[in-house]
């Protein structure tokens, strides 16, 4: 169980949400791929499900992303980079 448990924790040991949906929709993908073509007998376009998914992550992820800066920016926790001779 380790290993899938650091594949999906981040630095901090926390869960990624990003990393768990990566996991979930190739989980999905693969199924729904199995299922049109052996029970429908007709043809699933992986790559088009894929675009999908990654847009779906990606605006999650900037989102997300947004959402922590903005978080960071209102606390007063920025960091100053000075240079030093």
């Amino acid at each position: 169980m380790t290993p899938i448990k650091d594949s999906l924790t981040g630095n901090d040991n926390a869960f990624e949400f990003i990393l768990i949906g990566s996991v979930l929709a190739f989980i999905i993908g693969m199924g729904l791929q199995i299922y049109v073509v052996l029970a429908k007998a007709a043809v699933f376009s992986l790559i088009d499900f894929g675009i999908g998914v990654g847009s779906l992550l990606t605006g999650t992820g900037l989102g997300y992303g947004a959402k922590k800066f903005g978080d960071r920016e209102q606390s007063g926790t920025t960091t100053t980079i000075t240079e030093t001779k």
